[in-house]
């Protein structure tokens, strides 16, 4: 929804592709996490690190009066990143885990896209998309 336009990328969880530049015995790198979610992983952390979104069309901006229940430039997408219809919630999320979100959007976001350090989301990009590339490859 994203990538279409339908839904804003500040309303979501962050991916951050920096996560790849980690070594492979640091423990939260994605070589050490199952491949089935690395392969997740890397596509994902790729488009949300380029904030890919395809153009606004007609279409697009009738999806989406029709999917939101509130006009679309008045919703509040630093809240909606944490909202969930409760049919999909097995476990509320703990508060930790809603300060890691909040802080690697409020924090590492904004500081990651300053411009010293958007070389290193360059190079983060470059790898993600070297495993992306790879994985169709080999598929």
């Amino acid at each position: 929804m994203k990538v279409l336009g339908l839904y804003e990328w500040s309303g979501c969880n962050p991916m951050p592709p920096e996560l790849w530049l980690l070594p492979s015995y640091f423990p939260f790198s994605p070589a050490r996490i199952w491949s089935f979610m690395r392969n997740f992983y890397a596509p994902l952390s790729y488009l949300y690190g380029k904030k890919c979104v395809g153009p606004i069309t007609e279409l697009i901006l009738s999806l989406r009066d029709e999917l939101h229940t509130q006009p679309y430039d008045k919703i509040d997408w630093n809240k909606a990143r944490h909202l969930c219809s409760k049919e999909y919630i097995y476990l509320p999320y703990p508060m930790v885990q809603i300060l890691l979100w909040d802080s690697l959007y409020y924090i590492t976001e904004t500081i990651l896209t300053c411009w010293p350090f958007t070389i290193l989301r360059e190079k983060a990009l470059e790898i993600a998309l070297k495993h992306v590339h790879y994985e169709d490859e080999n598929t």
